[in-house]
């Protein structure tokens, strides 16, 4: 197996990219949604890290954009009807701009509240924004609405592929494994 991607597979690269950012994702989500049954300092303990892990993800996002704009996707299959061409098109550029909005937007509510964020003591994020109540809350609704937008495509992104392995049997999915 290639590092690089080839007109039919994903490289070694790509696909670490892919899984990494899928666990990462996956973590912050379950994360976020736990952190509602807990309090004091465990609670902040669990922030820190979401916070931690969304800065990684939008360095990983960053990193794995330009990797892409030189290592081009593997070619789709041949017999793919056009609209499903154009969906698989969409929901790429959609979970790229919402993998980089929501980060982005979590490290603006983050700085609007009057913290900083410092991915795991390792260094502060610069400031993009001063504190603001309002602003805070702005961000924290956008945050909000990211994160389902979010979840929802990379749901129908995982449908998808079940169906080109399932129903289509076009070597989709496998593209994305191992071997």
């Amino acid at each position: 197996m290639s590092w690089r991607n080839t007109n039919n597979n994903y490289g070694r690269i790509s696909k670490l990219f892919h899984w990494v950012l899928f666990v990462l994702i996956t973590m912050m989500v379950i994360g976020a949604l736990s952190t509602a049954d807990v309090k004091g300092p465990e609670k902040a303990e669990l922030i820190q890290t979401h916070k931690s892990l969304g800065a990684t993800i939008l360095i990983l996002v960053a990193l794995r954009l330009v990797w892409r704009a030189t290592n081009p996707s593997p070619r789709q299959p041949e017999g793919t009807p056009g609209w499903m061409r154009v969906l698989a098109l969409l929901n790429y550029y959609a979970l790229y701009l919402l993998m980089l909005a929501q980060p982005i937007s979590g490290i603006l509510m983050v700085q609007a509240h009057g913290h900083g964020v410092q991915p795991f003591g390792w260094f502060t994020w610069p400031t993009w924004v001063a504190p603001d109540k309002a602003r805070a809350e702005l961000f924290e609704s956008i945050h909000e609405a990211l994160w389902i937008a979010l979840v929802t495509l990379a749901a129908l992104h995982i449908v998808a592929a079940f169906y080109h392995h399932w129903a289509r049997r076009d070597g989709v999915l496998r593209r994305m494994f191992a071997g």
